[in-house]
Formats: C-alpha cells, structure tokens, sequence
C-alpha cells in the first residue's frame, strides 16, 4: 500500500475513532510490469490448475435465480481468473458489487487498495476501501467507501460511508461532478455480512498468525524471488556477452570514397577490425565462445523448485518436472502436495463467490430488481490435475468392459471431441462394417 493511501485511510481512522490492521509485507513483485515478475506466474499458474474445467452454476425456479445464474456465469468465465490470480498475488481481494440501471458489475479490488478496521479472525466488521481514482489538472481525486457492520436494536445492519478527498486532503463528496449523486451514508438493515466477496490467499501469515490479513504467494520469499530473478537475467547476459564476434583487417573494410575513412558497414553491429601489430595476420577471425547454458539453466530451475518448495507445492508448476509416469506413485506424492493447496484455495474460492451473490441478491432487494427467489448454488471442480493420463485411459477402458461408459465416451476423451462427434463416428464405422460384412 503506497504511503499517500495510507495516509488518507489514517485521516478516516482517526476521525471515525478506529484503528487500522496494518500490513507489513511487498507486493511490488507483482505489480512490476517492467521486468519478470515471478509472483504474477505463481499466481497465474495456480490459478489455471485450480480453476481448469471448473464450472459454476445457480440453480432456482424464479426470476432471481434466473437474473444470478446470468450474471455468475459471465463472471466465472470473464473474471474469476483476474480475481485468483489478484488474491495469490496480493494476499487479498475484495469482489465489491455494483448495480446501475439493473446491471451488475464487479469491482477486483486488490489487497493494497483495502485496510480492515475491526474483525473477528476472518469474520470482517469493517473496513476501508479506495474505490475510484481520478487526475484532473494534475489534482488526484479518490473516493474512498467505509463498509461497518453494526448492531442496532438487535439487527445487524451494514453502513456504507463515502468520502472524497483531493490530494489527500478531504473535500465534500458533491464537489465532484461524478461523485455528486452518490449518498453519504448508507444503511442496509439485516444483513450478517459486509456486501462483497472476500478471497484470501492460503498463505500463512506467518509473522501475525491470528491477523486477519493475508499475505502473497512468495510472503517471506524475497530473496529467493531476487535470486531467481538474476538466475533468468545472468542466462540471457551470458548469450548476449557471448554473441558471435567477428574481427577482421582493416584491408577488407570499405572506405568512404569523399573522407576517405574506413567504416564498417551498416547493420554489422558484431563486426570489429583489428588493430596493427595482431600477430595472427589472417583477413577473419571469429570470437564465439561455448555458453554455459546447463549450469545457468539449472540455477534457474534450482530457485524455481526452492520457491515451490517454500510455498508447499509439488514440482513443476513453474519448475520442470524431473518426474515421468513410469513412477506414479512419485507423480502422485509430487502432485499430492500441489492439490492440498489448489483444495483450500478453492474453498475459499466457494466461500467468496457464494458471499459475492448473496451480496447481489441484497442489492437486487434494496433496488427492486428481481422479486425475492430462494437459489442453490453449485460448483463442479475438475480432478484431472491429478490423473494421469495413462491411469484416466486404464479406467475408461475398465469401465468400458463392465459397460459402465460406452464407446463414445472413451472416443470422446481419447480424441477431445465433444460427445456427440464421437457417437457419430461409432455408427457410421459401425455401418461401414455391416456393408463389408453384407
């Protein structure tokens, strides 16, 4: 959290007389888009195998069901990605809802954009959050939205604050054209949550272990991170120093015909001439040495698998993985340690996503926009990073024999075809050998 942000969310603290839940770690790594960022692929990779095949769905016969299974559907295959891989890399994120015109929209908002202010371990009270930022005439405007559960007469109810503020100095909200119609306070009565969906990273923080904030992928790993960094860096310097070099005498070299000055011709960036007195008086000579691409390869492998290690993951998420499939019981304790993590990540997962639509489904209440719908929700989550394909082939064709699955269906897998292509390839090879056989 950049120290301008931290110093309007003090100035909220101290005016609303609470305390703020500080954060103590970088997340510079992943937010640096100027060189390689090993949290962003972390983040990335993990993502990809929690969420592959993986699908969602809201089930309810009424218009409410109908209006969130729309919009849950579009964000799983839209934006649920941007979230997992925010929350891993980050630590934390929020999904923050938003209905305009009976249209809903979700706001990632990342883990330095947002401070807790009261909690109960994960269970969040209050917090701050920073939720629009403009420049105008090289001012910087930004609103910030206080969201605080509180419970009055014996019902929870959430308040929802709005301030503005100009350089850091806070301005009334109706200053700003955009901001203008937006109320100050906000009260939504009986509600036993905040309205947003909350995705934590599984990573321990390991120097508050009961604070509610989390912490990213690589929290505690930066020096592995910087390690790993000049590992890639040094292999692509030693191919650059060691480029191919051509010297050659300066007989051979052109000479401008008005100056009368050898030069070298355009585009030779590697070609030298060599000075008088060279002993080896031979037109051409080449400088290409041997590049230590195997030691250099295997540092950067070496800090990938140590980053792997620390984090409590198997090889060969981002390392290459030394294991084959004629040990499947190694491949399986490997892949063991990287499917504990993708489970509890999608927990959470569930967890905020089920927040996420229980927060539209009080919107839709507070701006009539469906009638009230009872829904189910469910996911369906994929065990392919698990399964080789060997033991996935082996136990169709088991299943085959014992007419559990038909033929089709292994087709299906085997080719990755969708069913029905395969079930009419079965039956026009099935006609073709009764018209043989005839």
């Amino acid at each position: 959290m950049n120290d301008f942000l931290t110093s309007i969310f003090l100035k909220i603290a101290q005016k609303m007389g609470f305390e703020l839940q500080q954060k103590r770690y970088d997340t510079s790594d992943f937010f640096d888009v100027n060189n390689i960022s090993i949290t962003a692929t972390l983040s990335d990779r993990l993502s990809t195998i929690a969420l592959m095949d993986s699908s969602i769905s809201i089930n309810g016969n009424n218009k409410r069901a109908e209006f969130l299974n729309e919009f849950v559907t579009n964000f799983w295959n839209n934006r649920i990605k941007a979230s997992c891989v925010t929350s891993l890399g980050t630590g934390d994120c929020l999904l923050k809802p938003n209905i305009i015109d009976n249209k809903i929209s979700v706001d990632i908002i990342s883990n330095d954009n947002f401070i807790i202010t009261d909690s109960i371990g994960d269970y969040i009270l209050g917090v701050l959050v920073k939720c629009e930022k403009l420049i105008r005439n090289n001012d910087i405007y930004e609103r910030v939205e206080y969201h605080r559960l509180k419970n009055e007469n014996g019902t929870s109810n959430c308040h929802i604050y709005q301030m503005a503020f100009k350089n850091g100095q806070e301005i009334a909200l109706e200053s700003v054209s955009a901001w203008e119609i937006l109320p100050k306070e906000q009260i939504i009565t009986n509600v036993n949550n905040l309205l947003f969906g909350r995705l934590k990273c599984p990573i321990l923080n390991r120097e508050n272990i009961n604070s509610a904030n989390g912490v990213p992928i690589t929290y505690g790993l930066d020096n592995i991170v910087k390690q790993a960094k000049d590992s890639y860096n040094r292999y692509n310097k030693e191919f650059q120093d060691k480029e191919t070099k051509i010297f050659a005498d300066k007989s051979i070299f052109s000479k401008d015909s008005r100056t009368g000055k050898t030069y070298v011709p355009s585009g030779m960036k590697n070609l030298f001439m060599k000075i008088r007195g060279a002993v080896d008086k031979t037109s051409i000579e080449t400088y290409s040495p041997d590049i230590r691409d195997n030691s250099l390869d295997n540092s950067i492998e070496r800090n990938f698998r140590m980053l792997e290690l620390f984090i409590g993951i198997g090889e060969g998420v981002v390392s290459k993985s030394n294991l084959t499939y004629t040990n499947v019981d190694e491949v399986k304790a490997s892949r063991s340690a990287t499917f504990s993590f993708i489970t509890n990540f999608r927990n959470s997962i569930m967890q905020c996503v089920k927040d996420l639509v229980n927060s539209i489904s009080i919107l839709c209440n507070v701006n009539s926009v469906t009638p009230y719908g009872e829904y189910d929700i469910s996911f369906d989550w994929s065990d392919q990073y698990m399964e080789s394909s060997q033991e996935r082939f082996n136990q169709l064709m088991q299943s085959l024999d014992k007419n559990i699955v038909d033929k089709a269906e292994v087709r299906s897998w085997v080719m990755s075809e969708n069913l029905d292509d395969s079930q009419k390839w079965i039956d026009e090879k099935s006609k073709s050998e009764i018209s043989v056989a005839e």
